[in-house]
């Protein structure tokens, strides 16, 4: 009786199982490949407004040149989610602030749509 069992008993994944998995794995690296550039492009962002506070004397530039100053960072780098309104500048007792507040939506699935929002500050005192 045993012998008939252990014949029986399955082993290993089904068919179905296998298809299962790897739809599931396809479905990740899916939504994967539609949500990594969006974060690499912000890792861009940040970059731009932490390079500019290593500028020298950036504390001495105008608002208008400040922002003309990250728009030809953002177009070297192919950023295209920014646009001027979303660059907040302020001086304040030789403290300088720029900050970014921006979303970026891409589309996923036909109507379903990705919405990231991001939110970066960068403070340069000097």
């Amino acid at each position: 009786m045993n012998t008939v069992a252990s014949r029986h008993a399955q082993r290993g994944l089904s068919p179905l199982s296998v298809l299962l998995i790897l739809g599931c794995i396809g479905f990740v690296g899916f939504i994967a490949m539609r949500i990594v550039p969006i974060y690499m492009a912000d890792w861009t962002v940040n970059a731009a407004i932490e390079g500019l506070a290593l500028e020298p004397d950036v504390t001495q530039r105008s608002p208008n040149e400040l922002r003309s100053a990250l728009a030809k960072r953002f177009d070297v780098n192919n950023i295209e989610e920014i646009k001027p309104s979303d660059v907040h500048i302020s001086k304040e007792a030789g403290r300088l602030t720029v900050g970014i507040d921006y979303e970026v939506r891409k589309p996923l699935i036909g109507n379903i749509d990705v919405v990231v929002k991001f939110s970066h500050e960068q403070v340069v005192v000097k």
